[in-house]
């Protein structure tokens, strides 16, 4: 892997990670009107789900190195 690759490889885990805020985010802001822990649990662990798939679908999208 060279310089460049790496860069580019960078940059899109830079991203990933700047939308997983932004999702994370969203279902914050989706669990704020319940008070109850269950509901917290089940949208952190709905979140993780959803980008569970979001990458691993870029990495097979990009063809991120392992």
């Amino acid at each position: 892997m060279n310089d460049g690759s790496q860069i580019y490889y960078f940059l899109i885990c830079v991203c990933l990670g700047a939308c997983s805020g932004v999702v994370y985010d969203f279902f914050y802001c989706l669990r704020v009107p319940f008070k109850s822990v269950w509901a917290r649990i089940i949208f952190d662990a709905l979140f993780c789900v959803v980008f569970a798939f979001v990458y691993i679908f870029s990495s097979v999208l990009f063809e991120l190195p392992s």
